[in-house]
């Protein structure tokens, strides 16, 4: 499935995506594709996005999207499965979890913006690179991780995992970096 630039995914109460093939979504830098609710704008509004990867392999692509008020943002099933799931230039504002799952392979989420979430990034493998935290509970919580090139501004807690390896960061204001 294919979801063009410019639509805007709106859901009508705790409700989720369930992908269990392939899901293609790529916004433009001026248009971009959106997740959000259309009856609240608090967080957990609206479930998630679930990658069902081990038992469906499926892949979910995300490019310019915008991701706003769910529980739990992108989530990917775990253990194993497609390892060609990416994230990259969006957006997450105002969910409880933004992305969550173990993959059991390098999920890569690059050129993100992360904001106001309870949870950035949790669980499981991520490479995370050229990403942006401000406001965040936690910005990178649990598992293993290789953050290279993000900025932390302003979050309770930047990075809060094991496992983990971090490069060119830059951390300002956090009440833990």
């Amino acid at each position: 499935m294919v979801i063009e630039h410019g639509v805007e995914v709106k859901f009508d109460g705790f409700f989720n995506i369930e992908i269990r093939g392939k899901l293609v979504a790529i916004g433009t830098m001026t248009d971009s594709i959106k997740f959000v609710s259309n009856i609240s704008q608090v967080q957990s509004a609206w479930d998630k996005i679930q990658i069902l990867n081990a038992s469906q392999n499926a892949i979910g692509i995300f490019e310019y999207c915008i991701i706003k008020h769910s529980y739990a943002g992108i989530a990917i099933e775990c253990c194993d499965g497609n390892d060609s799931t990416y994230i990259k230039h969006s957006r997450f504002e105002d969910n409880s979890s933004a992305s969550t799952g173990n993959a059991n392979w390098d999920l890569l989420i690059d050129s993100c913006v992360f904001t106001n979430n309870g949870f950035g990034v949790g669980e499981g493998n991520q490479q995370v690179t050229n990403c942006i935290f401000i406001n965040n509970t936690r910005a990178v919580s649990v598992g293993d991780k290789y953050i290279f090139n993000c900025i932390f501004k302003n979050n309770n807690i930047g990075i809060m995992a094991w496992d983990f390896n971090v490069q060119n960061s830059f951390f300002q204001d956090n009440g833990i970096a």
